[in-house]
């Protein structure tokens, strides 16, 4: 399952250009959540493959858009 998450953040990265930084890495059930990012890495807590492939999306999602180069500038 590492490995498969590891070529679907490679994939989402070639995609977009966007998160080279990013790592993932698979915690089960270490957590309430699905997932989650702490720092430069996406930590996925789920079981099932497709859950934690969605959960990945989801967490790249959120990192790139929260980014602050990617927010708005107030004048």
């Amino acid at each position: 399952m590492p490995e498969l998450l590891e070529q679907a953040l490679e994939r989402l990265k070639d995609l977009t250009g966007l998160g080279r930084e990013l790592k993932v890495v698979w915690r089960l059930g270490r957590s309430k959540l699905a997932g989650e990012v702490v720092g430069n890495t996406i930590h996925i807590y789920v079981e099932d493959p497709n859950e934690a492939l969605n959960t990945l999306a989801h967490e790249f999602t959120e990192y790139i858009t929260s980014r602050p180069q990617n927010r708005s500038y107030a004048s």
